[in-house]
């Protein structure tokens, strides 16, 4: 409950007992590890009275929700069929603390139809997306092909890229963990104070 009203866990069946220190209106807020990634947390007001028992359920947000709410804005016209988002963080190896304005780049294999020819003949090619994650180490990357084998990675200041390969279901959010060497040359990362220049997608 926001403003310190209490809080309290859901058992195994998802139900929970509140109890309030006065009446009024109050924001209940759930969370719950997986739910940190995406930063959005399901929120719920209930306004009580004294002696009163209210029944008050919050859901977690279907996916086709959070993709929305992680990459607004209507898809553009060569957006993957069944695209999906990558909502992820890059984390230091040791402490899981946030590795800061960390650049991050996916790269996939894409075939292109050669022009002026008769039949089909096509060439493939590397797409890369690049991103930069946030302060507390979050990153999105959006419109994303299924099916297609994809290399996630991530470059620390020392130059080290540490990699991950996925495979994406279609119209999903799926998440992603990237953690990188705790120190660089004995100086413990993060050693960013500002987020470097933002890079752009690139085909």
């Amino acid at each position: 409950m926001l403003g310190g009203g209490g809080e309290g866990v859901s058992d195994s069946l998802g139900r929970y007992v509140l109890r309030l220190p006065e009446s009024g209106l109050h924001t209940l807020e759930l969370s719950h590890p997986r739910l940190s990634l995406y930063r959005v947390p399901p929120r719920q007001e209930v306004e009580t009275s004294a002696g009163q028992v209210r029944r008050l359920d919050i859901a977690i947000p279907p996916m086709p929700e959070l993709a929305s709410r992680l990459c607004p804005g209507p898809a553009p016209d060569d957006a993957p069929r069944g695209a999906v988002a990558i909502v992820g963080r890059v984390l230091c190896s040791r402490g899981d603390s946030a590795a800061p304005y960390t650049a991050v780049r996916l790269a996939w294999k894409h075939q292109v139809r050669l022009p002026g020819v008769s039949e089909l003949r096509f060439r493939e090619e590397t797409v890369t997306l690049e991103a930069t994650a946030d302060a507390d180490g979050y990153f999105v990357l959006c419109q994303l092909p299924a099916d297609t084998a994809l290399e996630l990675s991530a470059q620390g200041p020392d130059g080290q890229r540490v990699k991950q390969r996925l495979r994406l279901q279609p119209n999903r959010v799926e998440e992603a963990l990237l953690h990188l060497p705790y120190t660089v040359s004995g100086i413990p990362y993060p050693v960013f104070d500002r987020p470097p220049p933002s890079p752009r997608p690139s085909r």
